[in-house]
């Protein structure tokens, strides 16, 4: 683990995965980011590539070969070599190899940059296309949150959502189909919210996660019971968005999950280049992104 700190929040990130797995919020002296109790979920924050939740039948075909693939792909399973550290972030490193290429066709290049600023922490993706031919790819967070996070005082449906949204339109999402983990893009649900606020219930994620698609939600955060958010994702530009809590087991945790992509629809074709939100990029080409993670 490599850790750094300032005079507000201190961090900490895994070689494994590149995964944040501390932030401690040395105002308040709480733990904010889920400790990853395998009782409920063990994990933190993985990071999501080269795909964002599940393919249909857990496969693709890229040039008339069939590939397989688990959910939210492999770079959370895999160690990062760090290749840049300094008072204020922290670089690691994924580089395809044999191994991913037996599951994922391309060559790559993948950093992941954790910056600290003040009461921010800034992930910054920077994935370049090492290859010689067009490169297919998601990237998504998953990072996860203390939910209640006032110790024993509250309850975790003490709590609320803010989903940040165009005051002028309803905010919708979609559900995942239970069998198959894909995405049912016929029915869309129209959140129930008072003014962005979303009270935190079990029945909230009784089908699994929440998925916002077409850039509907790119800032969301978790509130106190008084409403006053204590955790912020500002995720500007991302299309796709979630948030989850594993369905109805009284997690105390939350995610706020900003994406560059999403799981399969139900009726995919396979094709990896016309997965669902896939970015395409070019040999000698680098993608780059970043999303935010306010404490409060």
């Amino acid at each position: 683990m490599e850790y750094i700190e300032n005079n507000y929040l201190k961090i900490g990130v895994l070689e494994h995965g590149a995964e944040l797995a501390v932030v401690y919020d040395k105002i308040n002296e709480r733990d904010v980011l889920w400790n990853a109790d395998k009782a409920y979920w063990a994990r933190h924050a993985p990071v999501l590539f080269p795909i964002v939740g599940k393919l249909k039948n857990n496969e693709y075909i890229y040039n008339g070969l069939k590939y397989s693939l688990g959910q939210h792909g492999f770079a959370r399973d895999l160690d990062f070599k760090v290749t840049e550290r300094s008072n204020n972030q922290i670089k690691h490193l994924l580089a395809s190899s044999i191994k991913t290429k037996e599951h994922y066709p391309f060559d790559f290049e993948f950093k992941v940059n954790h910056i600290l600023d003040n009461k921010t922490v800034k992930i910054l993706w920077e994935i370049t296309n090492t290859g010689d031919s067009d490169m297919y790819f998601s990237v998504g967070g998953h990072p996860a949150f203390n939910v209640p996070v006032l110790g024993t005082n509250t309850r975790k449906s003490d709590y609320y959502l803010y989903l940040e949204k165009d005051r002028s339109t309803a905010l919708t999402y979609k559900l995942l189909e239970k069998d198959q983990g894909t995405v049912n893009d016929d029915l869309e649900y129209v959140v129930e919210d008072d003014k962005g606020y979303v009270r935190v219930s079990e029945e909230l994620f009784e089908n699994d996660a929440l998925i916002f698609d077409d850039c509907k939600l790119q800032k969301a955060c978790i509130c106190h019971p008084d409403k006053k958010p204590y955790v912020t994702i500002e995720a500007k530009g991302f299309p796709a968005f979630g948030i989850w809590s594993p369905p109805l087991k009284n997690a105390p945790f939350i995610c706020l999950e900003p994406w560059y992509g999403r799981a399969d629809g139900s009726k995919s074709d396979g094709d990896f280049r016309h997965k669902h939100l896939v970015q395409k990029l070019e040999s000698g080409k680098t993608f780059e992104t970043s999303y935010s993670i306010v404490i409060a």
